[in-house]
């Protein structure tokens, strides 16, 4: 989600004491809870009107590089991101995602699909670059 070890780890750590100050058992509600808040502190969450990018469709039969995907990944806006790694990488609902970020599941379906066609635009500019090395 950061891009950095050391801010991870930080997010990390604030989220389960924050979430074991609450309880002596914080169930997984009142850890996801304590994420949000942790990543709202350390990350600017808000939604940005930023243009949606309309990159061509990557074509079939080319493997993406994890190393690429991360980069890609890095370069979505903050609450893309979150979005995206919520529901695509870590497989909450849709519903969960909103009740998380006291949004509607409307807006955080959009907001998928944004960050997925910024990833295939990104995904895209990368491998462009890369046959453009070779």
């Amino acid at each position: 989600m950061t891009g950095n070890e050391l801010e991870a780890e930080e997010i990390l750590r604030g989220t389960f004491v924050r979430a074991f100050s609450q309880a002596d058992e914080p169930d997984s509600e009142m850890v996801d809870a304590a994420l949000i808040e942790q990543v709202r502190e350390h990350l600017i969450l808000e939604d940005e009107d930023l243009p949606v990018p309309c990159a061509d469709y990557l074509p079939g039969g080319h493997n993406i590089l994890r190393t690429d995907l991360e980069e890609a990944i890095r370069c979505l806006p903050p609450v893309e991101r979150l979005i995206f790694l919520l529901l695509d990488v870590e497989g909450y609902s849709a519903r969960r995602v909103a009740d998380l970020l006291h949004k509607s599941n409307a807006a955080v379906l959009r907001t998928s699909v944004v960050a997925r066609m910024r990833l295939r635009a990104e995904l895209a500019a990368l491998r462009t670059d890369g046959e453009q090395a070779a």
